[in-house]
């Protein structure tokens, strides 16, 4: 069984030298027609970020290092389970409204980029500022006492931002999403859009904490 990437764990700090986790999965099978190809996503798209319910399932090695010596309340704080969105999301894919998908894990928002690699994504994290609404209390705190650069915050963690979709740009469709995640209960922010000419590169601004 090939295992490629996502199904092992090594978990320093969990686990002793030599010994890893193996974590659960499934396979299924989707009609061509149906696949989300690079293909569909193009300059143009907006990006829609679903907010996440916390860190999700990354970052935990270095989340367990700054929380070293803290109480159980605080150390609690930072462990709400991953927030599922395929309820959410299942009707838009039917209605053919998305692009291209992009689950934020490892590696933060650079993981956008998988959805179509031969175009560039330009993220306004200073127009939206959608971290402040999302992870101000939670990454401050881990920032400050890590000593952690934004940037590295950015790469290690998914910044409030669990999920990434690349969508058509009119007005219609726009308002068709902004309803559908309200009456969902998903919040959810106009993170960007897919550019040309900046291939694989996934641009932040020169937004920071205050």
């Amino acid at each position: 069984c090939a295992l490629i990437g996502g199904e092992t764990a090594e978990m320093p700090g969990m686990y002793r030298d030599g010994e890893y986790d193996l974590a659960g999965f499934s396979v299924g099978e989707v009609y061509e027609r149906d696949i989300l190809g690079g293909q569909r996503v193009k300059a143009g798209d907006k990006l829609i970020g679903l907010a996440s319910d916390g860190f999700h399932s990354n970052g935990f090695s270095l989340l367990r290092r700054v929380l070293e010596g803290e109480d159980i309340t605080t150390k609690k704080n930072f462990l709400t389970p991953t927030k599922i969105y395929w309820k959410a999301v299942k009707k838009l894919l039917k209605e053919n409204r998305v692009n291209g998908m992009s689950h934020i894990t490892g590696g933060g928002l650079s993981n956008i980029a998988r959805m179509n690699p031969l175009l560039g994504y330009s993220i306004s994290v200073s127009e939206q500022e959608w971290t402040k609404d999302i992870f101000d209390e939670k990454y401050r705190f881990i920032m400050k006492k890590g000593e952690i650069a934004f940037d590295e915050m950015m790469r290690t963690f998914n910044g409030g931002i669990g999920l990434v979709l690349a969508v058509n740009s009119d007005s219609s469709n726009m308002n068709a999403l902004s309803d559908h995640f309200s009456s969902e209960g998903i919040v959810h922010f106009d993170l960007g859009e897919v550019v040309a000419g900046e291939a694989g590169i996934v641009k932040l601004d020169n937004y920071r904490f205050s």
